[in-house]
């Protein structure tokens, strides 16, 4: 599962798969993955794992 978070940091959504979160935000899995892994942003957002 992946966590949509605000530029601040507050939680806005989770997503049930990497998959999902892209099709839904209109963003390739590799960004978000790239987000994640590297603490950067994607979108606009930042994300997480779901903890």
């Amino acid at each position: 599962m992946v966590d949509q978070l605000t530029l601040s940091g507050k939680y806005i959504k989770t997503f049930k798969s990497l998959r999902a979160a892209s099709e839904a935000c209109g963003l390739s899995n590799g960004a978000i993955s790239n987000a994640i892994r590297k603490g950067t942003t994607s979108g606009g957002y930042r994300w997480r794992h779901h903890n």
